[in-house]
């Protein structure tokens, strides 16, 4: 499994090499695309799991409504 920089990195070569290489064989430019889809998907399903961790993170640390800082007053 790879973390969602490698995914960054590995998407960004492949736009690289696909806008630098010229013409491309069909094969080869499908093999890079299907790869590319793959990479999107999974950065953005990391990015939707890291969003909801940091929305439970800051909701946990907010007072509810009713709470008070200071019950014994």
């Amino acid at each position: 499994m790879q973390t969602y920089q490698q995914a960054i990195k590995e998407l960004e070569q492949i736009v690289a090499e696909m806008e630098q290489n010229g013409p491309i064989e069909m094969d080869a430019y499908l093999a890079k695309t299907r790869r590319a889809s793959e990479l999107i998907r999974y950065c953005k399903e990391r990015l939707h799991h890291f969003d909801d961790e940091i929305q439970q993170i800051l909701s946990e640390n907010q007072p509810r409504t009713g709470d008070s800082e200071h019950p014994d007053e």
